[in-house]
């Protein structure tokens, strides 16, 4: 609903596409790959997955060298970044 069906995939490409990133580690595949259109929906999709105890994983590009944009339980999400081109600064904020 936060950021509609066609932007939540489970199709198995895209899943094993997002299992690692340029490390090349896979570990677990994400339960699923969320892409957000819009930066206003970063907040609610991210809260959403808290609710649902998943893990959210942050994904641009996948070329990271650091293991960043790997799932490293299965209940983890990516969230694909790549249609945002800003983002407004992060707070923390505790529920």
């Amino acid at each position: 609903e936060i950021v509609g069906a066609d932007d939540v995939r489970f199709d198995p490409f895209t899943l094993v596409s997002h299992a690692t990133d340029a490390t090349d580690w896979r570990l677990h595949l994400p339960l699923a790959v969320v892409t957000p259109s819009t930066e206003p929906q970063v907040g609610p999709l991210l809260a959403a997955l808290a609710e649902l105890d998943l893990r959210a994983i942050p994904r641009g590009a996948g070329t990271g060298l650091t293991g960043g944009a790997v799932p490293l339980r299965r209940d983890c999400v990516v969230v694909n970044t790549e249609k945002l081109d800003w983002l407004e600064p992060v707070t923390e904020q505790r529920l």
